[in-house]
């Protein structure tokens, strides 16, 4: 690990970045960072009341908790749908109808899969019979839409 020199890094520092760095506090920095810092400010002939009263440092303001940085996100994804070329919009368009296609399609097989078990299993039953009529006339209707 690198042993930094902390006398020559104080040294090449201004008034007003020492004055920081005392703002911040000395319990911040390891006895050798604390020793340099007090050397360097003794050269200096600068004491913490004379960095104090030339350098004030303002302590900052925490940030005030608001939904402006939702709001900004929100505005900027209206912003980013506008900003969409009209080939994007037809292939989210036709992702959408065909996503919505397939889930009609599957659920209408479940449905059949669903009748035609039943049709198997309860072999002259009234609700095979049932089941086998509504098979037929979904058959019906998809020949009908077919022609």
């Amino acid at each position: 690990m690198k042993d930094i020199d902390y006398a020559q890094t104080y040294s090449s520092m201004s008034d007003g970045e020492l004055a920081q760095l005392v703002s911040e506090g000395r319990d911040s920095l390891n006895d050798d960072a604390v020793q340099a810092l007090n050397t360097e400010l003794e050269k200096r002939g600068l004491t913490d009341d004379v960095l104090a009263q030339e350098y004030p440092m303002s302590k900052p303001t925490p940030p005030v908790q608001s939904n402006a940085p939702r709001r900004a996100q929100q505005r900027l994804s209206i912003e980013d749908f506008r900003l969409l070329r009209p080939w994007q919009i037809v292939v989210i368009g036709l992702a959408l109808v065909s996503t919505i296609t397939f889930t009609i399609l599957r659920q209408r097989e479940a449905k059949q899969d669903q009748l035609y078990r039943t049709v198997v299993t309860s072999i002259d039953t009234t609700e095979s019979g049932a089941a086998f009529k509504s098979l037929l006339r979904i058959e019906a209707d998809t020949c009908a839409s077919w022609s």
